[in-house]
């Protein structure tokens, strides 16, 4: 079989690639995990480590340690700051996968505990219900980023958790087979914090909730402390199967008193065959400011859109496609809550049943998804849904935003001629597997002709294949990737990075695939 050519790009221009991405610089320091590797060694490449533990008591802000393919059977990964573990300052101590590679670990009952600032995990294989989550046991914890890993197995409380500010959750694939905590245990439990995205998550299986985004007073707290979630992003996420709960809670206890959940933003996610609600909203505390746009809730249980409790308000739901099953509420304001916005939502079946609740430009009907009950939510080319949304200011293509989570494909930026050069996000993203496209488009500007260069790469800085190389007229171009390398063999899960360079302009972005 012909073997792919990696071709490293140099020091400098890695060093660039990274920044620009807002990594941090692999080449800081680079270190070696394996499984036939020794504490006793010196963590290269060819003496590597044994354990992620010992590695990153030895690993510097800025570094990153590299894990090699293998199953470990490492006990609990305890990352603490009071060890001197962690990044500070911008600085990340980086946990991934080798590229092309994939470390399963089925270690101790509680897999890896973040108690620490700046830690970015990426890539590992985490089985038989093992968690990675952060904690503030010794004080508060910020900028921990989850990316890319696989969970499997019966959890307790929740496969992911995070609590904390400016974390980043991204990309997993998380396939429970349940939780032991019964209906409190979850995929993705998000807690105190704020400016925390939770996004491109595929999450099934949960006994609980799919996504529990939740707060209330603990009984350490001190005097007239409010525990507070806000301004999260939960975005791109597909939450399917829950066994006896929601796709999605944003709620808020008073248990001992008050919490609050103010500003969260839920976005472009799908929401199906969960055997209650696609998304609650409420609590016995506070929540206010939520944003419900441009999703697909399908096939749940009981009601599209839960809105329970008065302390709910000022929730907008906009551009989204709810179907429901039966004779069940598409939205349910049980509380007549205030300020509760609906607009422009595609209801199935034709019959829109709102309570308490009114939508000022709905439309009824059959949303042709290309093929439900395989999970593709898809629009069809002549969907109802097309082009039929309000313009929320984010980006969509043709002449209004599509209803639901997908836009249709179609080229981005007609024949305009851009007013400078310009690299857009990747559309879908993530991609790879259903329910998302197997191919990604990434699209461009130019506004003069320019000699071109958009390269596909991978988190060690290897360039995995160049899709255009020449020169190109002015105006928009969108170009598919495949997944694929320059020999034309499939690519692995993970992070990649892809670059425009045209004259002096060069501009970076992510990308997820998910296979």
């Amino acid at each position: 079989m012909k073997r792919v050519r990696s071709v490293a790009v140099g020091m400098k221009e890695l060093l660039f690639l990274l920044l620009a991405f807002g990594l941090s610089p692999v080449f800081a320091g680079r270190h070696y995990v394996a499984t036939n590797g020794n504490d006793a060694n010196e963590g290269a490449a060819r003496s590597p480590w044994a354990t992620i533990s010992n590695a990153m008591r030895k690993a510097q802000p800025g570094d990153t340690i590299f894990v090699r393919d293998g199953t470990y059977t490492e006990g609990e990964i305890w990352i603490q700051r009071n060890y001197g573990m962690g990044g500070k300052n911008g600085k990340y101590v980086t946990i991934s996968a080798y590229p092309g590679e994939q470390p399963i670990f089925t270690n101790g009952s509680r897999g890896m505990i973040v108690d620490a600032s700046y830690v970015r995990v990426i890539g590992l294989e985490f089985q038989n219900g093992k968690s990675m989550y952060n904690v503030d046991w010794s004080g508060p914890t910020d900028h921990v980023e989850f990316i890319g890993n696989r969970f499997s197995g019966v959890f307790g409380y929740e496969a992911i958790g995070v609590t904390g500010d400016h974390n980043l959750v991204e990309g997993n694939v998380i396939n429970l087979s349940g939780n032991s905590a019964g209906t409190l245990g979850h995929g993705i439990y998000a807690s105190r914090g704020q400016s925390t995205v939770i996004r491109g998550n595929v999450i099934s299986g949960a006994t609980g909730f799919g996504i529990h985004l939740y707060e209330e007073r603990r009984s350490g707290d001190a005097p007239g402390a409010i525990r507070q979630i806000k301004n999260f992003v939960i975005e791109n996420n597909f939450v399917s199967a829950s066994q006896q709960r929601s796709g999605l809670i944003v709620g808020a206890g008073a248990d001992g008193g008050p919490a609050q959940i103010d500003s969260v933003i839920v976005r472009y996610n799908v929401f199906c065959n969960n055997p209650m609600y696609g998304i609650l909203i409420g609590g016995w505390s506070e929540v206010k400011n939520i944003q419900i746009y441009h999703n697909t809730i399908y096939g749940n249980g009981n009601n599209g859109i839960q809105i329970s409790y008065r302390q709910a308000k000022n929730v907008m739901i906009k551009n989204n496609i709810i179907a429901v099953k039966n004779s069940a509420p598409h939205i349910d304001n049980a509380p007549n809550a205030p300020g509760v916005v609906v607009e422009r939502n595609l209801y199935h079946p034709a019959t829109m049943r709102l309570k308490n609740a009114r939508d000022h430009k709905p439309l009824a009907g059959e949303p042709l998804f290309v093929d439900p009950e395989k999970n593709d939510f898809r629009l069809q080319k002549d969907s109802p849904a097309i082009d039929a949304g309000v313009n929320l200011g984010m980006s969509f293509k043709g002449e209004a935003p599509d209803l639901g989570a997908f836009e249709s494909d179609r080229t981005e930026g007609g024949t305009a001629i851009p007013a400078a050069f310009e690299l857009r996000q990747n559309y879908p993203n993530p991609c790879g597997r259903p329910p998302f496209s197997s191919e990604t488009e990434i699209s461009f500007g130019l506004p003069v002709d320019a000699v071109v260069e958009l390269a596909i790469f991978n988190v060690a800085g290897q360039r995995v294949k160049t899709l255009v190389h020449g020169l190109q007229t002015a105006g928009w171009k969108t170009v598919a990737w495949n997944a694929k390398d320059e020999a034309e063999l499939p690519v692995r899960s993970g992070v990649y990075l892809y670059r425009l360079r045209a004259k002096d302009f060069s501009s970076m972005r992510s990308l997820l695939y998910l296979k």
